[in-house]
C-alpha cells in the first residue's frame, strides 16, 4: 500500500465511523471478551482492574501517571482499557496519549510475536480493540493536529528502546531477532503519519466540516 494511499484510508475510517451514533451510556460501548465491556461494565486485565473502574478523575490521573512510570510492565490491553476510561472521563489529551503509546507497541509486539492458537486470539483482541477506540479517539485528536503531531513525537522518543515482550507475556513466544527492526518500523510509520498530517492539514480539516465531526467528539 502507497504511504499516501495508507494514511488518506486511515482519515477515510475514521470520518466513516464517526456517522454512528454514540451510545446513550457516557462510556464508549466496546466489548472486548473478555476484558472489557462497557454495559454491563466489567474490566478483565491483568491489574489494575477496580482502580481503572473508577469513575473520579484524580484517581484515574494518578493511576494514568502511575503506569506511566512503570509501562514497560504493562500488558497492552490494560493500556487500551486505561485509554478508554480516560476518554469516558473527559481526559482526552491523555487518552490519545495512551492510545497511540498502545498502538506502536501493538505494532511491535505482532511484528515479535510467534502467533499460536492462545496469542493469536489475543493478537485479533487487539487489533478489535484498536479499531473500535480509533474511531473516538482518531475523531478527537485529529480536531488539533498540532497536538497530534506534539503527542505522537512524544511517544517516538519514549519508543526508541522498548524491551522484549517475552517477560511480559511469558506464555507466549516471541522472535526478538526481530525486535530492533520491529521498533524501528513502528516508528517510522508514525513518523509517516506524522508527515502526512502536515501535507494534507487542509485536506483533513475540510473532510472534518463536511463530515460533521468538529467538536463531535
Amino acid at each position: 500500500m502507497s504511504f499516501k494511499f495508507k494514511y488518506l484510508s486511515i482519515i477515510t475510517l475514521f470520518i466513516l465511523f464517526a456517522c454512528n451514533k454514540k451510545s446513550e451510556n457516557k462510556r464508549i460501548p466496546i466489548y472486548i471478551e473478555p476484558f472489557y465491556n462497557s454495559q454491563p461494565f466489567k474490566i478483565n486485565v491483568e491489574k489494575y482492574n477496580e482502580e481503572l473502574k473508577s469513575e473520579d478523575k484524580d484517581a484515574i490521573i494518578k493511576l494514568s501517571n502511575e503506569i506511566k512510570s512503570n509501562k514497560d510492565n504493562i500488558e497492552l490491553m490494560t493500556m487500551f482499557v486505561l485509554a478508554t476510561r480516560l476518554y469516558d472521563l473527559g481526559l482526552k489529551d491523555e487518552a490519545s496519549y495512551w492510545y497511540y503509546t498502545a498502538g506502536l507497541r501493538r505494532n511491535v509486539f505482532k511484528e515479535t510475536l510467534i502467533t499460536d492458537a492462545s496469542s493469536g486470539e489475543y493478537k485479533m483482541a487487539l487489533d478489535a480493540y484498536y479499531k473500535l477506540l480509533g474511531e473516538y479517539i482518531n475523531g478527537y485528536s485529529f480536531g488539533d493536529l498540532d497536538k497530534t503531531i506534539k503527542i505522537t513525537n512524544q511517544i517516538i522518543e519514549e519508543s526508541q528502546n522498548l524491551k522484549s515482550f517475552a517477560k511480559l507475556y511469558p506464555n507466549y513466544q516471541f522472535d526478538d531477532t526481530k525486535l530492533n527492526e520491529a521498533i524501528e518500523n513502528s516508528i517510522n510509520d508514525r513518523k509517516e503519519m506524522i508527515s502526512y498530517i502536515e501535507e494534507n492539514r487542509e485536506e483533513i480539516k475540510k473532510a472534518r466540516k463536511e463530515n460533521g465531526i468538529e467538536n463531535k467528539y
